[in-house]
């Protein structure tokens, strides 16, 4: 079940991400194929307007919790990335299998005061 909630998670962002980007030549340039191989750290390359890439890493949950797994890697994955002044965005869909899902865009995780982290492979959770 989880595994489906996350590909669903995946799809809607995937979706949003065109959305943004129609008309722009950077719509082609998404790629959703980053999600296969969990030694990426991150599930979604997309673009800002101006095309600078965007790293995504899509969590989702069926409920309202406020809660989520990063792995040790994801978080590696989202420091490196800070280091080298890169845009690593996790996106949080919340409600996933409803007609309306809610996004939250989360940016710079590894040093945000809204989420607290206890180790465990990361739990995080919305405070």
């Amino acid at each position: 079940m989880q595994i489906e909630i996350g590909k669903l998670g995946e799809a809607f962002v995937y979706e949003k991400e065109c959305e943004k980007l129609k008309g722009t030549k950077y719509e082609a340039k998404i790629d959703n194929k980053k999600a296969i191989d969990p030694m990426n750290g991150y599930d979604i390359l997309s673009f800002d307007k101006d095309g600078k890439p965007l790293y995504i890493e899509v969590k989702a949950t069926a409920g309202l919790e406020d809660r989520f797994y990063l792995s040790n890697h994801e978080y590696q994955t989202a420091e490196k990335m800070k280091e080298n002044n890169m845009n690593y965005t996790i996106y949080f869909v919340k409600e996933v299998m409803s007609d309306n899902p809610k996004l939250i865009k989360i940016h710079d995780i590894t040093d945000n005061e809204e989420y607290n982290f206890e180790e465990m492979n990361w739990k995080v959770t919305r405070i």
